[in-house]
């Protein structure tokens, strides 16, 4: 795992999982091999979500959540106890294969966003940051690994959408593959949307999902149709 963020201060680590770390999916793999991964990279389960490429919301609020999943793309993960006594979950993740994935860290709290181009251009990343500011100031935020426009060839409708949800000019998300066709520029997208709410990411990880290390390094979904998942976890200490 790539640590992203370790901020003693606020008792809280952000970091991103490799294809070295195994595949996270959360319902492909099984259960106890995730498991046994999830505890031996972060040290306890993780609160994930099932994913649906839009802007729902869960807000992880018991210790069961850390083996349910709920359909949702923004997690909202708090410190507190849940209300029956027991600890709630102290880690949670949102996965992904080539969408961008981030982290909004408060003081009590970590809001963790799964951001597909359907969830860029519905809005995703504002209504996270929304989320996170009504729990306490934004601390951090953290952008997981994603895919470069080197690799996501994208139709001109698609960008067009993606740049109005994100608030942001269409030839400054749009990008140019390897091969030389219009692309998306999931990056610049995410910072777009992150801009349009006057926030700017604190760490990011760096490469290609694609083909950063010849497509070793990540598995991805467009350049090689992989299985396998990484995550951006997030977990308090």
């Amino acid at each position: 795992m790539d640590l992203l963020l370790d901020d003693e201060r606020l008792g809280v680590r952000v970091g991103a999982t490799t294809a070295a770390d195994g595949d996270v999916h959360p319902t492909r793999v099984d259960a106890a091999i995730l498991a046994r991964r999830q505890v031996g990279l972060a040290g306890a389960r993780w609160a994930m979500a099932e994913h649906v490429h839009g802007t729902e919301i869960w807000s992880v609020d018991s210790v069961r959540s850390s083996v349910t999943l709920v359909p949702a793309d923004i997690v909202v993960l708090e410190r507190a106890r849940s209300r029956s006594g027991s600890p709630s979950p102290s880690a949670v993740a949102v996965w992904a294969a080539d969408c961008a994935t981030v982290f909004f860290v408060t003081g009590n709290s970590l809001v963790g966003v799964h951001a597909g181009w359907r969830g860029l251009a519905a809005g995703v990343i504002q209504r996270a940051a929304a989320i996170a500011v009504g729990a306490g100031p934004i601390e951090s935020v953290v952008v997981g690994p994603l895919i470069g426009p080197c690799c996501y060839e994208f139709s001109d409708c698609d960008v067009a959408a993606v740049a109005a949800g994100v608030g942001a000019a269409t030839a400054a998300i749009q990008g140019v593959t390897g091969a030389g066709a219009l692309a998306l520029d999931t990056g610049a997208a995410v910072c777009s949307a992150l801009a349009e709410v006057g926030i700017t990411p604190d760490a990011a990880a760096q490469g290609c999902t694609g083909c950063t290390d010849d497509g070793r390094r990540w598995f991805s979904h467009r350049a090689r149709v992989d299985v396998g998942r990484q995550a951006l976890v997030g977990w308090f200490v």
